[in-house]
């Protein structure tokens, strides 16, 4: 049981419900928005930029392959995407000292 200390402090205080219920995640817009061909766009020129984690430290045609096989909508990489995306930013921020991602949809990270 998650929270107890939580739980056993509100027993006299909260419906048997509402203490028994398991956890709940809560809905987001992060599929759509990996889905979007401006998430491509960025994807696409964050990890074959010269200077990019994927370029120097992973093997830069299959990163390609999971970004063209996950904006065809042949096969949803959502997860892989949502890594690329912030290890790409990451890396830009911390390892380079760069501030702001360019991409030509202007989309700033700082």
């Amino acid at each position: 049981t998650t929270k107890k200390i939580l739980r056993d402090t509100m027993a006299n205080r909260l419906p048997k419900r509402i203490l028994a219920k398991p956890k709940d995640g809560f809905p987001t817009d992060m599929i759509i928005w990996l889905r979007q061909s401006r998430m491509k766009a960025l994807i696409l020129e964050m990890v074959t930029d010269s200077s990019s984690f994927t370029s120097r430290y992973l093997k830069p045609a299959f990163v390609s392959k999971l970004v063209r096989e996950h904006f065809s909508g042949d096969q949803p990489h959502d997860f892989l995407i949502w890594e690329l995306f912030s290890l790409e930013t990451w890396h830009s921020v911390y390892s380079s000292g760069v501030r702001t991602v360019r991409a030509s949809n202007q989309i700033r990270i700082s």
